[in-house]
């Protein structure tokens, strides 16, 4: 994208704040215009107070000069308060719709996308736009207003003087000009380097006992560390180019005033009027000029910085959120699945021809080798991903899922995985997760009801107990116990477990059993099994294999006939002994 549809993009932001903005860019011209004219009060200081010998004069003049800068100082204080206040609100608001885009982005973005770089993009990159409103921008506009009004004064005071001024102007545009092109290419890379990082760096943390675990720490050190070598070249290279920048326009500033000193002395100026507070005043104007056009450097380099950043920003917001146009309710929890078909990749089919019926208060166990389809059928009724117009249809009653909403479907559908997340919070709140209606004697109930009372009562504040993030300083079967609490405090009628013994010791294993026959006597219960002893109670067992169903029925009626759900019940019975 152009800068400027960039920038159009970032100020659909900051409608919200607009007169907090208006007001600190309206004091921005009264600033520039305050000190501007600070130099025409010290050229009438010496020509008709100190020149003339006339005190009362040249104290008048101090006393405007105070007062101007004065004025300048206050007006600085407001304007600078107003543009950070907006500035702080604005990025509160890009964050929170940064955050709630990516919570509502589909499954398959995740799986293309490593999470660190969404991390990147709510942190570091925010954080860059926010350096910008809070400095870089304000100062910019500022500086470039304090430029034009010296210019204009020194022109009225002096035309040939401004004339001077004047051809130094477009050679310093063009400068900062090629700078920025350069800076902007290389915060950009910055940006991206730095989200492969941050990447990484979530990868570390989360997998620091895999890596271990399989002597791959050095080898993955090696990869981040050449990461981390281009992230600090680049930042070198960019730095090298700021200060270039900044030393080039220090010695034009220098150069500029001898130059013009020199000039006065050999021309006719003086003998056209000019006298000695002019001489003054200009030197003063000139160092009033040089400091911004030499900080607009660092203004324009972290402009680019935040550009790069809003760039990597509108990427994130433009990936366009799963289609969830849908108006429609549930008119049953009738569950049917018609000639389901889905493929990942073009022509290569997870999914072919499945069609399934689950009555409400049902239970179904869907079985089958890895790959055969099972995590597929999940995220398909849970809507993690969408079917197509040609992949058949999923019914809850006589509406498709399609035409519900995601947040409905919530209320109608849930999954428990197979490694449920666990916030940083009390049990309480990972339970009825911030739901008004569920009380805790709710909770109490349900927790007793599946046996998960008494572990959480043997924690040290019970259920006011905060949790370690991921849960832990909790057991896999604790931390099963609590996702299937949470799910029974939900409004769901249909409960999806995704291989919810799996992990566990044989004890948590009849624990979670246990809990698992009480939720199937209340609730439509589906069951990604692994463990095929554990699902002799459900109603239905589907075998799943090359994402076809070969075989249906009850757990006896699938042993009392040759297929391949009694070779995987008979492989696991020998391998448990």
């Amino acid at each position: 994208m152009t800068d400027r549809s960039l920038i159009r993009f970032f100020l659909g932001f900051t409608r919200h704040y607009k007169w907090r903005f208006l007001l600190a860019f309206a004091l921005m011209p009264v600033y520039a215009a305050l000190m501007s004219i600070t130099p025409i009060v010290t050229q009438r200081a010496i020509d008709f107070g100190i020149v003339e010998g006339d005190l009362k004069y040249t104290i008048a003049a101090g006393f405007v000069y105070l007062g101007l800068v004065l004025l300048a100082f206050v007006t600085m204080i407001v304007q600078n308060i107003s543009m950070q206040s907006a500035g702080i609100r604005t990025l509160a608001g890009i964050r929170a719709k940064v955050m709630r885009h990516i919570c509502f982005l589909g499954k398959d973005r995740y799986d293309k996308q490593p999470l660190g770089v969404y991390v990147s993009r709510t942190t570091s990159d925010v954080e860059a736009i926010g350096e910008t409103m809070t400095a870089g921008l304000t100062n910019l506009i500022g500086d470039a207003l304090l430029i034009l009004f010296i210019f204009i004064n020194i022109l009225l005071v002096n035309v040939q003087l401004g004339l001077w001024t004047l051809i130094l102007l477009p050679l310093l545009i063009l400068i900062v000009d090629i700078f920025r092109r350069i800076l902007r290419r290389l915060f950009d890379q910055i940006r991206t380097i730095n989200g492969r990082l941050t990447a990484r760096i979530n990868e570390a943390l989360t997998m620091v006992f895999e890596l271990q675990n399989f002597n791959m720490t050095t080898a993955f050190m090696a990869d981040f560390e050449k990461q981390n070598n281009k992230y600090r070249d680049k930042n070198i290279q960019t730095i090298s180019h700021e200060a270039l920048l900044f030393s080039i326009i220090e010695g034009m500033s220098f150069i500029a005033i001898g130059a013009v000193l020199i000039l006065i002395a050999r021309s006719s100026l003086l003998d056209d009027g000019l006298r000695i507070g002019g001489i003054v005043a200009y030197i003063q104007w000139l160092w009033l000029i040089f400091p911004p056009i030499k900080q607009m450097g660092g203004r324009f380099a972290v402009l680019q910085s935040a550009l790069a950043a809003v760039n990597k920003i509108h990427q994130v917001m433009s990936i366009p959120l799963p289609d969830d146009t849908g108006t429609e309710s549930a008119d049953s929890t009738d569950l049917e699945l018609q000639n389901l078909s889905f493929s990942y990749i073009r022509d290569e089919p997870v999914l072919n021809g499945i069609d399934l019926q689950v009555a409400p208060g049902s239970s179904l166990a869907i079985v089958g080798p890895t790959g055969s389809g099972k995590s597929t059928i999940i995220r398909l009724l849970t809507r993690q991903y969408d079917l197509g117009p040609d992949n058949g249809e999923i019914l809850l009653g006589n509406t498709s899922i399609r035409q519900i909403p995601r947040q409905r479907l919530k209320e109608t559908v849930v999954l428990v995985p197979q490694e449920p997340s666990i916030f940083h919070e009390t049990v309480f709140y990972n339970i009825a997760l911030n739901r008004p209606d569920v009380t805790e004697a709710r909770v109490e109930d349900i927790c007793r009801d599946i046996m998960a009372d008494e572990f959480i009562r043997q924690l040290p504040d019970g259920y006011r107990t905060v949790l370690d993030s991921e849960g832990t300083n909790l057991s896999m079967g604790q931390r099963q116990l609590i996702a299937l609490a949470r799910a029974l405090a939900s409004p769901a009628e249909i409960l999806i477990f995704d291989e919810a013994t799996a992990n566990i010791d044989t004890r948590t294993e009849i624990m979670i059993q246990k809990a698992l026959d009480y939720v199937m006597q209340r609730k439509t219960t589906i069951l990604i099994a692994h463990r095929l002893s554990t699902i002799r109670d459900v109603d239905t067992i589907v075998v799943l294999h090359k994402g076809q169903i070969v075989d249906r029925g009850s757990h006896a009626e699938l042993l009392a006939r040759p297929g391949l759900y009694r070779k995987m019940y008979e492989l696991q019975t020998r391998f448990n002994h």
